[in-house]
């Protein structure tokens, strides 16, 4: 586990359009996953809380029931039961921005979460080239970019789209 490979909390505050806040809801949702696999349940917290903060930002908080949210809290110590709830909870706040006409946002948060996570294990590797289950995801991860270029290219209705399509090239 190493905190300093994450979004700090505190970044927050610079996101204030809605291209910013989505990409980095699906930042702050990979790290709070990230912590939960390390069973880090304060800096979970912190980072569920910043992702309420965007997913209301957003006005999409409606997505995310209150219930999920206490169960995350009540089980902060059953890993597998935390990776659960964000799961289920990502998946819900996707298809709530799908059926109310707001998939570029979808799309967004999407991308965001998904570039983190292959950061972060990215950065897990660096330090030793041994965990060969981990170098297989990433490599398989080049799959995964096309299908979130072809989502991009699908909903690349804005500049901001755009703008996310070039980065999506250059990495």
């Amino acid at each position: 586990y190493n905190e300093d490979l994450l979004n700090p909390v505190e970044n927050i505050t610079k996101y204030n359009s809605n291209y910013k806040m989505a990409l980095n809801l699906g930042v702050y949702s990979a790290d709070l996953s990230y912590t939960s696999l390390f069973d880090q349940n304060q800096t979970s917290i912190r980072y569920m809380g910043n992702a309420r903060k965007l997913a209301d930002g957003l006005g999409i908080l409606g997505a995310i029931d209150e219930k999920s949210i206490e169960k995350l809290q009540d089980n902060m110590n059953n890993r597998e039961m935390v990776l659960e709830i964000i799961s289920e909870t990502f998946l819900n706040s996707n298809a709530y921005l799908s059926e109310n006409n707001r998939p570029t946002i979808a799309v967004m948060v999407l991308v965001g979460g998904w570039v983190e996570g292959l950061y972060l294990a990215t950065k897990l590797t660096n330090e030793s080239m041994d965990n060969k289950k981990l170098i297989e995801r990433i490599i398989y991860q080049k799959l995964s970019l096309e299908t979130v270029i072809s989502l991009i290219d699908e909903y690349n209705d804005s500049e901001e789209m755009g703008l996310l399509r070039v980065k999506m090239d250059e990495l």
